[in-house]
């Protein structure tokens, strides 16, 4: 059985991006207004068994997971480019556990109650995880 590989994604793909973003904020958790800036969503949004990777036992050999990220920026000067920044340092992160970035776009202008602007930008990514819990393009 495969171990559910949540956490140790999380885990690292947060302290990579916060070696490049020594203030970065991290969740798991939606919030509706990050309290500090420049912060990210990291959250596992699908996990499946990959059919064809079934034993004749029909035991999963492969799970086939969904990770997306929001990063988000708030600078007085440059947000777009801090969110896009913040999301590239994810991108490597994902990128060095196995992972292919499946989605991404342009940042987007927000605002919060504070009537503060904000730029978001979305990534997705994907892999399969083996048996021996290691990453695999899907």
């Amino acid at each position: 059985m495969i171990s559910d590989p949540e956490a140790r994604v999380y885990t690292f793909v947060t302290a990579q991006a916060k070696k490049a973003f020594p203030k970065l904020a991290c969740s798991s958790l939606p919030e509706n207004a990050p309290s500090s800036f420049p912060y990210a969503l990291v959250v596992m949004t699908d996990e499946y068994d990959v059919r064809r990777t079934l034993t004749s036992t029909h035991e999963n050999e492969y799970r086939h997971v969904t990770f997306e990220v929001n990063a988000y920026s708030a600078a007085t000067s440059g947000r777009k480019s801090e969110a896009k920044a913040v999301s590239r340092a994810f991108a490597q992160a994902f990128k060095t556990l196995g992972f292919v970035e499946t989605a991404g776009g342009q940042p987007i202008d927000l605002t919060d109650d504070s009537k503060r602007a904000i730029a978001r930008y979305f990534c997705r990514f994907e892999a399969a995880v083996g048996p021996d819990g290691a990453f695999h393009t899907p």
